[in-house]
């Protein structure tokens, strides 16, 4: 009976851990629009194109620009950018090239596809390309050919603000607004835990009678 009510207590507490992890561990999703003319008085509204920006939090030890920038943390699911255009959307994960440290798209002229991801303003997620990128090309993305192919987020966008402020000064108060989902695996296994708990509370009642 001792023995049952020791393994019934650790149970117990490792689904307390668990379900700890489950809501500190989820997915938060941003949305925000550019444009290659976002930083001007006037825009075409038919370039906007749609950012979507999914994190996946418990992939990372911590937020902050430099973890953004790394390849690596594009390439394990801890982050993934959907970019949508004119009823078309495509995935910025999909071009990355995986042998550069920060992340960018491979190009026709070197590999300058990237996001400028450092500092503030405008400047922070800022997509640049290469004339003749064939990825922003065969995905008629637009761009503005005269600033060296430019794709500016819209600055007034509250999503891009809160965005900004999470990776660039570590505001996690933020995150709240834009958790979509609690990552499955430790959920998974919390149910599973408190399952085998609710069985062995029940087998033990039925010895007690």
């Amino acid at each position: 009976m001792k023995s049952a009510k020791k393994i019934i207590n650790a149970l117990v507490a490792s689904s307390l851990v668990l379900l700890s992890t489950t809501a500190s561990a989820a997915m938060y999703q941003f949305q925000f629009l550019a444009n290659p003319d976002a930083l001007d008085p006037v825009q075409d509204k038919s370039m906007d194109v749609l950012h979507t920006v999914t994190i996946d939090s418990s992939k990372f030890a911590q937020f902050n620009s430099t973890t953004l920038s790394e390849t690596e943390n594009w390439l394990n699911g801890g982050i993934n950018l959907t970019m949508s255009h004119q009823g078309k959307s495509v995935s910025f994960n999909s071009g990355i090239n995986v042998n550069s440290p920060t992340v960018s798209v491979v190009g026709s002229y070197r590999d300058e596809g990237f996001i400028s991801l450092h500092g503030g303003g405008p400047w922070f997620f800022a997509m640049e390309f290469a004339p003749g990128n064939p990825f922003i090309d065969g995905n008629n993305l637009p761009y503005d050919p005269f600033v060296y192919g430019f794709l500016f987020s819209y600055q007034d966008s509250t999503a891009y603000k809160d965005f900004s402020s999470l990776w660039i000064y570590g505001n996690t108060s933020i995150l709240s607004k834009y958790e979509v989902s609690a990552v499955p695996e430790s959920s998974s296994w919390a149910l599973a835990a408190m399952g085998l708990m609710t069985c062995l509370i029940a087998a033990r009642q039925k010895k007690a009678k």
